[in-house]
Order: structure tokens, then sequence, then C-alpha cells
């Protein structure tokens, strides 16, 4: 099921559910139950178990919670694992230092700009020509020389253990193991490798741009990774990125292959069922977030015509890769019509929405109203090919009909997405030089 958001910036496990923030708005799932709500003060910027780094949505300092200390960071937080954290730090100079959750400093690096993977026991950090690899005592363990691609392909993947760092021209990698403290292998791939992901029989699966492999470390480390699916389409190594986790029943694959091309495929941990794969093109791309969370996976999704426009797809371990996940949660009765405008050939929209709860019909609202931005606005957020329509004179008139009333959060609400998109999306009406108004909205209440 999809269900549509305004941003997403952060993902919160809850004890039965979970909740995504952003600066606008909360959207809260418990119970199988879903709440549009007022934003937080802050986020969760990173979690390992119980311990978590709070961010404030301006600049002040994070604040970091473990179960044995809460403090707050005096540098910039980095990233971490379960171990540690990382953060940058500036007294008379700038330095990376690691501390423990409690607080405690681990070592201290000068600063260099690098790419960094945080694994539970080492960290690497480096570029396209060179890869540093120190362990948690800030020791340099092990130099990587790389490929000096300046593009893409010479990218690193990872894994808490295994690091894989591409030789040269060919799409050949030298694996680090952390546990050896060493290289202890290579292997070679089909354009590149687009992603790594760890599974807990110990095997690793390999995404590259022909299809997935598998790596199996039980065995010679130097042998063929086996072929388990190639994808009908091929994956371009400078243009794709790919999204991978895994639940209790199957390692999961996303990636927005192109514009009018997502893809998710399900493999299965357990067994040789053949691979799931659901595809589809209208509405939401996905983007680069997804996970499993309190019994739940989740992949984030943005509307393919308007940035910041965002949802959440969400399902249960073991349930099938079907169109039934594409469906979104909106009210029974959502009607859009054009109504008559001031103006000489304009016209304005209406949405006409009855729903047994105030907030569905809220984000039943937001969701047409998204559609409708991309159709006849212009400006920095609209990413249409075309814009559909030029006659819209820039109001919107929304009239809604539950058994309760709103709140004061879902009756604003409306106001500030349009408001949203004003000014920071820039958004107007297209061939127009009217500007987008404020929304009419008229609330009715009826027996349910």
């Amino acid at each position: 099921m999809i269900f549509n958001f305004f941003g997403v910036v952060g993902v919160r496990a809850l004890p039965n559910g979970l909740v995504f923030e952003s600066k606008e708005s909360r959207l809260i799932f418990i119970d199988g139950e879903l709440e549009l709500a007022p934003a937080a003060d802050q986020y969760v910027r990173f979690s390992a178990g119980e311990s978590r780094v709070l961010k404030n949505y301006g600049e002040r300092p994070s604040q970091i919670i473990s179960e044995s200390a809460e403090w707050i960071a005096d540098g910039t937080f980095i990233g971490g694992s379960a171990s540690y954290i990382f953060l940058q730090e500036e007294n008379e100079q700038k330095l990376y230092v690691a501390r423990s959750w409690g607080g405690d400093e681990l070592f201290q690096l000068p600063y260099f700009y690098a790419e960094k993977y945080f694994a539970s026991q080492a960290i690497a950090m480096g570029n396209q020509d060179l890869w540093t690899i120190y362990d948690l005592a800030g020791v340099k363990v092990k130099e990587v020389v790389c490929s000096g691609l300046s593009s893409r392909p010479g990218r690193a993947c990872f894994t808490d253990n295994l690091f894989f760092f591409r030789e040269g021209e060919e799409p050949r990698y030298q694996i680090y193991d952390v546990s050896k403290r060493d290289l202890v292998s290579s292997v070679t791939v089909v354009g590149g490798l687009l992603g790594t992901l760890a599974l807990p029989c110990g095997s690793v699966l390999l995404i590259d741009t022909e299809g997935v492999r598998r790596l199996d470390q039980a065995g010679p480390m130097s042998a063929a990774p086996q072929t388990i699916h190639r994808f009908s389409t091929a994956l371009d190594i400078d243009e794709n990125d790919v999204t991978v986790w895994h639940d209790t029943k199957y390692a999961y694959i996303a990636s927005s292959v192109d514009r009018n091309n997502q893809l998710l495929l399900a493999m299965s941990l357990t067994n040789s069922d053949p691979v799931q794969e659901l595809r589809w093109s209208e509405t939401w791309a996905i983007t680069d977030q997804g996970g499993f969370v309190s019994g739940y996976n989740y992949l984030t999704l943005e509307r393919k015509d308007l940035l910041a426009d965002s949802a959440i797809m969400l399902w249960e371990p073991g349930e099938p890769l079907t169109e039934k996940l594409l469906h979104q949660e909106i009210s029974p009765v959502v009607e859009v019509s054009q109504v008559a405008s001031q103006a000489k050939g304009k016209h304005g929209y209406c949405i006409t929405i009855q729903d047994s709860l105030t907030n569905r019909a809220v984000r039943s609202a937001v969701n047409e109203l998204g559609y409708l931005l991309g159709t006849c606005c212009s400006g920095v957020y609209n990413r249409a090919e075309e814009i559909l329509d030029r006659s819209f004179d820039g109001k919107f008139h929304i009239e809604i009909t539950t058994p309760v009333g709103p709140n004061d959060f879902e009756r604003e609400f409306l106001f500030e997405y349009i408001k949203y998109f004003r000014y920071f999306g820039g958004l107007s009406p297209a061939g127009s030089k009217a500007s987008l108004a404020d929304p009419i909205v008229t609330w009715s209440t009826s027996a349910s």
C-alpha cells in the first residue's frame, strides 16, 4: 500500500509501529492505523539498537541518547554504528573524532575530504584513487589503491565485514575482509557494482549492471559468484542507484531504472523460489531510502512530476510483490472538477472529498493537490515533461465532508502545503501572470 507524504527526512521505530518524519509533518503508522500529525522539533538522524542521534531541523547540535548516557555533541554528526559515532569537530583545526555512545573519545584523525563507510569494527575513508581503513583504535590497518576512475563506475561498495574496491578499467574488485584485516580475494562482475547486501546465511548479494549474483563466503573466496537473476533491462552504472535490504523472509532490491521504469525485486532467503519482480511507470518514482523497521518493509517514493512531494510504500514480510502494493490509501469518494473563473479563458479546480476519517480526507486532498500542481503549474519544483493545463487561474476549491471536523493541524495543513510550493517550489499557474492562491477550503460534517 502507498501512503502519500510531504517530504521524508527520518524513520523512527515505535514499539508497535513506526513514524516517518519531516520538517513539515509526521506520518505515524501504529497497529495498522495511519495518521498525519504535526512535525516534532527533532528527527532521528541515526539509530543503532536503543541508541540514537536526534537532530534539530535548524543548525543546533545533535543530541546523543544511549542506554547509559545522554549528551550534546560538540561537532557535526557524520555517521556511526552500534559501536561508536563519528563526528567532525573543530577547535583550532578541523578534526574527525570517533566517540563511544557514552561520549568518550576513541580516537582522532586529521580532517580531509573523503567518502566514508562505517562498519561495526572498522571505518573506511577514501576516494576513487585510494581508500584507507582504520580500526576502532584509530590505527591505519590498510591502504587500498583503487581504479582511479573519476566517474561513478569507480565507486566502492560495502557490507559490514566485506569491502569491495574496484581495481581498474575492468570491473574487477578487490575484497577486504574486516575480520581478517586484509585483502583476501577479488571478484569480477559485469559493468560494475551498484550495491552489495550481506544475508543472514553469510552470503553476499552483488548487484551489477546485468543482474544479481551471490558470493558464498562459506566456499573459496576466489570462486565466481553465482548468477541468481538477470535484469530484463540492464542498469546503467553512471545513472542508476540501488537500495537494498532484507526482512525475515526476503532480500529486496529497488531502483529507479529511468523516469518511466521503476523496479522492485524480492528474493527468498530460505529457498529457491522464483524471484518476484514488480515494475511500474505511473506517478511515483523510487528514491534512496528503504528498509525493515518494526516489522514492516518501507520504500520511499517521490512524485515524478513534483519535487518534494513524497510517498511511502509499506508491506509486511512475506507479502507478495503484486499490483496491490501500488494501491494508494485514499478516501472512498474523491472527485475533481473544473470550476468557472472570473478570468477570461481560465478555470480553477474543485476537489470534493467524503470520508469517515478526517485525517485520511486531508491526506487525500493533498494527494490530489500534488497531482494538479504537476499538471497545471510551472516553476523550479515542477519536473513534468509537459504541462498539460495552461488555463489554470491559481485557485483550488476544496470541499471536505466528514463526521468530525478537523483539528487545528489538519485545518491548516492544506494551506501550508500550497504555501510551501508557492514560496519554496516557485510554482505558479503555467501560461499566466496569476499567482498560486491560498486554497478555499469548506468543511462540512455529517453523520457517519
